[in-house]
C-alpha cells in the first residue's frame, strides 16, 4: 500500500501515457492483482518478470539466463551502473528506497570486489 513517486525521462513517461490510455487513478505498479486483460489496470511482480523472461528469449541469450531474470534483476543492474558512473551512493539509495545505505551498498559491492581482484588486475596489466 505504500506509495512512491519516480521521476521519468520523458520519452518513458510518453509510454506510460501511452498504457494508461487515459486512466487517471490507481496504481500504475502493484505487488499483486493486477489485470492484464487489456485493461490499463496497474502492473504486478509476475507480470513484470513474465515480460522480463520474454524479453531475455526474444534476445536470444541462453536458457539459463531466462531462469534467473526476474525484477530484482534489474535494480541490482541500475545500482551497478549508478555506481559505475560515480552516483553517490546516497542517490542511489534514494533511487531504489532503501532505508539503510548498507542494503544499497551491497547491490555494487560485488563489481568492486571484482574490480579489486588480483586477477582483474593481472588482466589489466597484461592488456595494455
Amino acid at each position: 500500500g505504500a506509495r512512491a513517486v519516480v521521476v521519468l525521462l520523458p520519452s518513458t513517461g510518453h509510454l506510460v501515457d501511452v498504457y494508461l490510455n487515459g486512466r487517471t487513478t490507481g496504481p500504475l505498479v502493484a505487488t499483486s492483482g493486477a489485470n492484464r486483460k487489456g485493461v490499463a489496470g496497474p502492473i504486478d511482480r509476475p507480470y513484470v518478470r513474465e515480460l522480463l523472461r520474454r524479453l531475455v528469449v526474444e534476445a536470444g541469450l541462453p536458457p539459463e539466463v531466462c531462469e534467473r531474470m526476474h525484477p530484482h534483476v534489474m535494480r541490482h543492474t541500475a545500482a551497478t551502473l549508478l555506481d559505475e558512473d560515480g552516483v553517490p551512493m546516497q542517490r542511489i539509495q534514494q533511487l531504489l528506497g532503501h532505508a539503510d545505505i548498507r542494503q544499497t551498498e551491497m547491490y555494487a559491492g560485488h563489481r568492486r570486489e571484482l574490480e579489486a581482484s588480483p586477477v582483474y588486475a593481472m588482466g589489466r596489466l597484461l592488456a595494455g
